[in-house]
């Protein structure tokens, strides 16, 4: 046998070994791939589309955020394995969730939301909170016919809607006479909830505060 016909074999031969290498790879990693990395790359691409839409709308008391599209990309490439829309990570289990209502917008600092049938009044100091810097917040909890409710248990949930944050979920001390007080930090400027959980006896309630820094 010729030296180029032995080499064109073995070349032959090895292309279909590589082929069908690769095939099998495929076929044994296709659904990790499929969960991480198509997943960054869709998260990437989503967060580069609506990063303008998601970071260069105004918020209350902070203007109009700069540079959407760079910060749309890093939420992505941060979520893109997540199953939330636009590459988001997944919102912690333990968060209550939104009602379908908006939350009460705190742009004064006197700011009044519903939980269930408990009204809830929120003021802050310093106002407008400075981030990474105590903030106090006093809560008043009335019921319907604006009894003080003074036996709940009540904490607070900070979250930041657009992106994912470790868990800041300060306790609230009970003051007597339907007064709560507590005290945390907001970890970042941008739009920040606010959710007052509010557990008395068997029942609990949520009352949700939008604030932007």
């Amino acid at each position: 046998m010729k030296p180029a016909v032995l080499i064109g074999i073995i070349v032959a031969l090895s292309i279909v070994a590589a082929v069908a290498i690769g095939a099998l790879v495929m076929v044994v990693f296709a659904p990790q791939a499929n969960t991480s990395y198509a997943g960054m790359g869709r998260g990437m691409g989503r967060g580069m589309m609506d990063g303008g839409q998601n970071y260069n709308s105004t918020q209350p008391n902070s203007g109009t955020l700069p540079n959407s599209g760079g910060r749309g990309m890093g939420r992505g490439m941060m979520g893109g394995g997540a199953t939330q829309p636009g590459g988001l990570a997944p919102v912690n289990p333990t968060t209550p969730a939104a009602p379908a209502n908006p939350p009460a917008s705190t742009n004064t600092n006197a700011a009044t939301a519903k939980a269930g049938t408990w009204n809830v009044a929120l003021t802050m100091t310093p106002y407008p909170p400075v981030s990474f810097q105590t903030t106090t917040f006093n809560l008043a909890i009335t019921d319907d016919k604006g009894a003080a409710i003074s036996d709940a248990k009540v904490s607070l949930d900070l979250t930041m809607p657009s992106m994912w944050m470790p868990s800041n979920k300060p306790a609230a001390q009970a003051l007597g006479d339907g007064k709560y007080q507590a005290t945390g930090k907001f970890t970042m400027r941008g739009g920040w909830q606010i959710a007052v959980i509010i557990q008395r006896g068997s029942e609990t309630q949520t009352a949700y505060f939008q604030l932007g820094l």
